[in-house]
């Protein structure tokens, strides 16, 4: 199957990205990208067919890897967070267009995911929402990106992967229920949104109307990427919480079981300087949550 086509508007079609070849061939390496012949021989080869296992292999990777189990959400959203745009397609003009091409992007290795430098933080939160629930989660930015004032600097991403109930008699609108998250700043009065969707068009008109939040916000599709860098800082507050809510059709009712989803947020110093995996980590461990390190099975390979 190609990788582009009609899809459900609420959605990025692709979700992933991954090698595929080169449709130019070279003299010597052909396509660039190899691959074994039931008789065993070796064949160059280039098509968007490549790219499902490639990804389908760092899923699996990690699922190996990770010890103890780890639901679906989690595993699409280790992938889709940690998911670059190719350099190529990272220009502003060309947004609109690597979204149809790449989706969220390449994600990278499995290792890469799993390691974390000095200078950022990733949070794993795995839960269900249930019916009239609202799950906040507050805790204070690292201390060494806090400025005078309060003012917050880094750079901040959201990733929610959820598993909503889905109904094809409803066409268009099989996603009976959406789930959302945001990374929130206290103000003077209330909290504040900080982040912004993946794929924003240049210019945004106030107040939104539902098409665009469909579209832009992928409001009712089970996966949502936002971040925002804050170069100078911002808000008054060092106080930051991430808030899930949810929100279903007219007349659905949410599930009994509640709808499952995983949220990952990364915190980090751009400049590749403060501790901030420390900060954090202490800054938690002060308030008394409970936090517990992605283990990784150690497995030895004896030797023979």
């Amino acid at each position: 199957f190609s990788r582009r086509g009609p899809g459900m508007r609420a959605n990025v079609k692709p979700d992933l990205a991954h090698v595929g070849g080169s449709g130019t061939q070279h003299p010597t390496l052909g396509h660039g990208l190899f691959s074994i012949l039931p008789d065993g021989s070796i064949i160059d080869g280039c098509g968007t067919s490549y790219a499902s296992p490639l990804v389908a292999k760092t899923a699996a990777v990690l699922d190996h890897a990770i010890e103890g189990e780890i639901s679906r959400e989690s595993l699409i959203a280790l992938l889709v967070h940690h998911a670059e745009i190719p350099e190529p397609l990272q220009s502003k003009i060309l947004a609109p267009v690597a979204r149809h091409l790449v989706g969220f992007g390449m994600p990278p290795s499995a290792d890469q995911i799993l390691e974390t430098g000095d200078h950022s933080i990733t949070l794993v939160f795995a839960s269900r929402i249930t019916h009239g629930q609202q799950i906040n989660f507050r805790f204070p930015w690292p201390a060494s990106l806090v400025g005078p004032g309060g003012k917050c600097r880094g750079r901040a991403k959201l990733t929610l992967v959820s598993t909503p109930p889905l109904d094809a008699r409803f066409g268009s609108e099989f996603v009976r229920v959406n789930i959302n998250a945001t990374l929130q700043q206290e103000q003077t009065k209330g909290w504040k949104n900080r982040l912004e969707p993946l794929y924003l068009p240049s210019k945004r008109e106030a107040p939104l109307v539902e098409a665009e939040r469909i579209e832009h916000d992928l409001k009712w599709s089970p996966v949502k990427v936002h971040a925002k860098t804050f170069k100078q800082g911002v808000g008054p507050s060092s106080n930051w919480r991430l808030f899930v809510e949810y929100l279903t059709r007219a007349g659905e009712v949410m599930p009994e079981e509640g709808v499952p989803f995983t949220a990952i947020v990364t915190i980090s110093d751009p400049d590749g300087e403060k501790p901030v995996f420390n900060d954090m980590r202490q800054n938690l461990q002060a308030l008394g949550t409970t936090i517990a390190d992605i283990r990784t099975a150690a497995r030895i390979t004896p030797r023979v």
